[in-house]
């Protein structure tokens, strides 16, 4: 699976406030041990119960206390089961995962240490959400390059493989994020762009006499008021201005998708560190009447957070790569525009690259850099005669290199045939550092860009609300095996 990372987003989402309540916890903290703690608290607090009936020789006391000694006797047979088979169930997944390249331990560990080397480069590129997410307190990516080192990394693999590939999706997201802003700042300038060009004379001169003056005028000087003053102005992308209104409301839509992202990489990192513990006080709270329910119900939390929805979410992630592969969907944009075009292998978890889908198009500002392109921009299409540095370049040289009032612009070239690139620069003077960018080429690119967004929501949020409702049903029906609540605090109603 080919993730595309090469971008910079700079202060999106800091993940301390998300992930900062998980400091705490770790997922290499052993299970076993915790479920053995847990098993003593809950004999403990029967002993206890037992013995306050017998101080106070209260028969129903003893009775109960001996009824729920049973009971742990029970939850100690049922913990036993549930751990064996969640251990089946980790190295089936393994063994399951090792025959396919897109959810291997190699795969898996390839994929986390090159997202986790680039959203922690030191100059600011990449998502610091994602960079925390992977390393510690989770140490994700120690976790799927070593799967088997414990009874507890194998059942954290396959949670563990599901946040890697989520975390792989949240750095692409941020990227076409940040790839968004580019091209929406450059239709932004090329509609708002209007360039002037505007000579004046001081006196009546004969024609061909250099002009005296130009505005605007350099800071300090203030000459007489012309008695002669020539102005050009054009807006030659001000068509541009219906697009660019509607990328704010796509905007605001990737932006959401990338929020989506960052919500799923939170949730999956918290259950990983916290779901040995969910295991651990379930044990305890079936230990009494009072909170058996509330036991079961937490047990069956921690089965849907390692099992269930890693399944759903896999199941996914290899059908759908499956299919794509084997049958492919080629896209092609840009055909036919000034630079090569950009093709898209069709998948729900590569997402389509909207800078490459501006560049094919010629919608792109040159190398990426706004302000650069902006300021060629401005002095190639003020430039009156091809193949000479920009106009105002130009004026503001000859200004400061005569020492005088008089500029050698001569109305010759300002005027008649010579002033045509001025108008119509691309087409007359074969520059390449000029947008090629129409209204035709920003339209498909708008299209195209629209489209990749299509993409992006399946994962974002069509696939994680069914995989929700799912989990959430299964862990109602386990929590009701296992004695617990099954309302999941009025949830049930929502599925």
């Amino acid at each position: 699976m080919s993730i595309a990372i090469a971008a910079q987003l700079p202060g999106v989402i800091s993940s301390h406030a998300f992930l900062g309540l998980t400091q705490f916890l770790g997922v290499n903290d052993p299970l076993i041990p915790l479920v053995f703690i847990a098993i003593l608290l809950a004999a403990a607090v029967v002993s206890v119960w037992y013995i306050i009936g017998a101080v106070l020789n209260n028969q129903t006391i003893k009775a109960t206390a001996r009824g729920e000694a049973y009971q742990l006797i029970g939850t100690i047979i049922l913990v036993g089961l549930v751990i064996f088979v969640l251990y089946l169930f980790a190295t089936l997944f393994l063994e399951i995962a090792g025959t396919t390249p897109l959810l291997s331990p190699q795969a898996m560990s390839t994929l986390c240490q090159n997202l986790e080397g680039y959203n922690g480069q030191s100059n600011g590129a990449g998502l610091q959400v994602v960079q925390e997410a992977l390393g510690p307190p989770t140490n994700i990516c120690t976790i799927v390059n070593d799967p088997g080192a414990s009874v507890t990394t194998a059942l954290d693999y396959p949670l563990a493989a599901v946040s890697t590939i989520t975390a792989g999706m949240t750095t692409q997201a941020g990227y076409n994020f940040n790839s968004l802003f580019i091209f929406d700042a450059w239709l932004g300038f090329l509609k708002s762009f209007h360039p002037t060009l505007a000579l004046c004379w001081m006196t009546w001169q004969p024609y061909g006499t250099p002009a005296s003056c130009w505005f605007p005028l350099p800071m300090g000087y203030a000459p007489t008021p012309p008695i002669v003053y020539l102005k050009w102005s054009t807006q030659p992308y001000a068509g541009f201005e219906m697009l660019y209104k509607s990328m704010g409301t796509f905007g605001s839509l990737l932006m959401t998708s990338l929020v989506a992202y960052v919500i799923q990489l939170l949730f999956q990192n918290l259950f990983l560190n916290i779901w040995p513990f969910l295991f651990f006080f379930g044990i305890i709270f079936r230990a009494t009447i009072f909170t058996r329910r509330l036991g079961g119900l937490l047990i069956a939390v921690a089965i849907g957070a390692v099992v269930i929805y890693p399944v759903l979410f896999s199941i996914q992630y290899l059908s759908i790569n499956d299919i794509l592969l084997n049958h492919p969907i080629q896209i092609t944009y840009g055909s036919g525009g000034p630079n090569p075009p950009y093709v898209y292998n069709e998948s729900f978890y590569s997402m389509p690259d909207i800078a490459q889908i501006a560049y094919a198009s010629g919608c792109w500002p040159n190398g990426g850099s706004l302000a650069g392109q902006e300021f060629t921009t401005i002095a190639l299409y003020n430039n009156p005669v091809t193949g000479v540095p920009g106009f105002i370049y130009n004026l503001y040289t000859q200004w400061f290199n005569s020492g005088t009032d008089q500029l050698n612009i001569n109305l010759n070239d300002v005027t008649g045939s010579n002033a045509q690139p001025y108008f119509n620069y691309a087409a007359n003077s074969g520059q390449s550092l000029l947008t090629p960018c129409s209204e035709s080429t920003a339209l498909n690119a708008t299209l195209y860009i629209i489209y990749a967004y299509g993409i992006t929501a399946v994962t974002a949020f069509f696939l994680p609300i069914i995989n929700i409702i799912i989990t959430l049903s299964a862990i109602r029906g386990i929590s009701g095996m296992l004695g617990g609540d099954t309302d999941l605090a009025g949830i049930s109603k929502f599925i």
